[in-house]
C-alpha cells in the first residue's frame, strides 16, 4: 500500500554526542590528532546539528588546517564556505514585500498583528499596513520557493534553512530595517 504523500516536514531528532564522538573517533583514526570532544561537540552545534556539515568540518579539519584548533578551524571552514553568498543572491531575488516578511520572520514577529502588517507598509512605502491577504499570499510564495515553511501553530513561519535566518536576522537588519529582537 502507498505511502499517503505528507505535506509537513518531518522534524528529526538531534543528533547528540554519540555522532560527534563516532567524527572524533574518524579524525583519530585519520589523523592521529587528539581533538577534545567538547570542542567538537561546540563545532556542532555551531553546524546546528547538520551533520553532513559536521563530515565536511572534519575532513576540511584533517585535511586543510591539520594544526589549528577547533574555533580557529570552524572560522576558516566558513570563510571558505561563504554560504552568504547564496544568501544575497536569494534575498535580492525576493521582492520587497518578501524581504520585509523575511526580517519580520527571523524577529519572531506576530506576522499577521497590526503591527508587524504597518512595519511591512513602512518597508515597502505605503501608508496603510499591508492586508493580511497580501501577508498570507507572500508568505506561500515564500513556502513555494522554499525558504519558509509553516510551523505547526497558526499563523507562525520558520525559515527552512536556519543559516539564511541566522544571516538575515544579523547582516539584511544591518541597515536598521524590520523589527527589533526582543
Amino acid at each position: 500500500m502507498p505511502v499517503p504523500h505528507e505535506t509537513t516536514k518531518s522534524h528529526f531528532p538531534l543528533l547528540g554526542i554519540g555522532f560527534v564522538t563516532f567524527v572524533t573517533a574518524r579524525i583519530k583514526a585519520i589523523s592521529q590528532r587528539d581533538v577534545p570532544i567538547i570542542d567538537l561537540d561546540w563545532a556542532f552545534s555551531q553546524l546546528l546539528h547538520r551533520p553532513g556539515e559536521m563530515i565536511d568540518f572534519a575532513r576540511f579539519m584533517v585535511t586543510e588546517v591539520p594544526q589549528a584548533d577547533v574555533r580557529e578551524a570552524l572560522e576558516d571552514f566558513r570563510r571558505r564556505n561563504r554560504t552568504d553568498i547564496g544568501f544575497e543572491a536569494q534575498y535580492a531575488e525576493c521582492t520587497p514585500l518578501q524581504r520585509a516578511l523575511l526580517l519580520e520572520v527571523a524577529a519572531g514577529a506576530k506576522l499577521f498583528s497590526h503591527e508587524s502588517r504597518q512595519r511591512l507598509a513602512t518597508f515597502v512605502g505605503q501608508a496603510a499596513p499591508v492586508a493580511p491577504a497580501s501577508v498570507h499570499n507572500t508568505l506561500a510564495q515564500l513556502e513555494a520557493k522554499g525558504i519558509l515553511a509553516k510551523r505547526e501553530t497558526r499563523g507562525r513561519y520558520d525559515f527552512e534553512d536556519e543559516h539564511l535566518r541566522s544571516w538575515v536576522d544579523q547582516v539584511a537588519r544591518a541597515d536598521g530595517a524590520g523589527p527589533k529582537r526582543a
